[in-house]
């Protein structure tokens, strides 16, 4: 049987994500990295606790076929760009190296609507460099880049403009029709199962990209769609 590697799983989507995971049958382990334990225990995931993920390649694990990264701040909750560009683009870079030495197959990360590295926000350009410099490595065969858009859901942390943001995209999701369907407000959990089916069902190619809209209808009719 495979076995799972999760880096988040503290986080609004990676904890939806470990929760679903200990459910299915096509683990036999799943390792979870973070840095304080989870709330409550799972069947099949191992909890490897470590202070910073500058340690990962002292995490001894034999091996690992599907990776889901799950992390992700902000840059004021970071408290600088440098320290954001360290969270959502050296640390997952950094995972994914590691983790193709323990023979990964399949890498699963999740960045944001708007990736683009060319993008006049900063918060886009490093979500957009990250899906370049993944999209560029071979180490690990195939990787699936999901691009959410606002997520929605319970955060342990105060995010005030977040909240609001969330309060009006909920309002507003039922305009979004057509081509702003990919602009609608998405729940973490929606997120977090369609990341898992990904994972029984990847695409073929090296790299496949999965916008907001996308991901909710894999999440809704159990698809996989390019």
């Amino acid at each position: 049987m495979a076995k799972a590697l999760i880096v988040g799983a503290t986080g609004l989507v990676g904890a939806q994500v470990v929760q679903k995971l200990s459910k299915e049958n096509r683990y036999e382990c799943i390792y979870s990295i973070q840095r304080k334990p989870l709330e409550k225990e799972y069947p099949h995931v191992q909890q490897i606790i470590i202070d910073s993920l500058d340690t990962i390649e002292e995490v001894g694990v034999d091996s690992i076929d599907d990776v889901f990264c799950c992390i992700g701040t902000t840059i004021k909750n970071a408290g600088s760009k440098e320290a954001f560009k360290k969270v959502d683009y050296d640390y997952p870079v950094k995972i994914c190296a590691w983790a193709a030495t323990k023979g990964a197959k399949h890498l699963l990360v999740i960045t944001a609507m708007g990736a683009d590295k060319k993008s006049i926000f900063f918060y886009n350009q490093m979500k957009g460099l990250l899906e370049e410099t993944l999209s560029n490595q071979y180490l690990i065969p195939r990787v699936s880049i999901l691009r959410p858009s606002l997520l929605l859901g319970s955060r342990k942390e105060k995010r005030p403009g977040e909240a609001f943001a969330i309060q009006l995209f909920t309002l507003l999701n039922p305009l979004f029709i057509g081509y702003l369907k990919k602009y609608k407000g998405i729940k973490a959990s929606t997120v977090a199962q369609a990341m898992v089916q990904i994972a029984q069902h990847p695409s073929g190619n090296h790299v496949q990209i999965y916008p907001s809209d996308v991901l909710e209808t894999i999440a809704n009719t159990k698809s996989i769609e390019s």
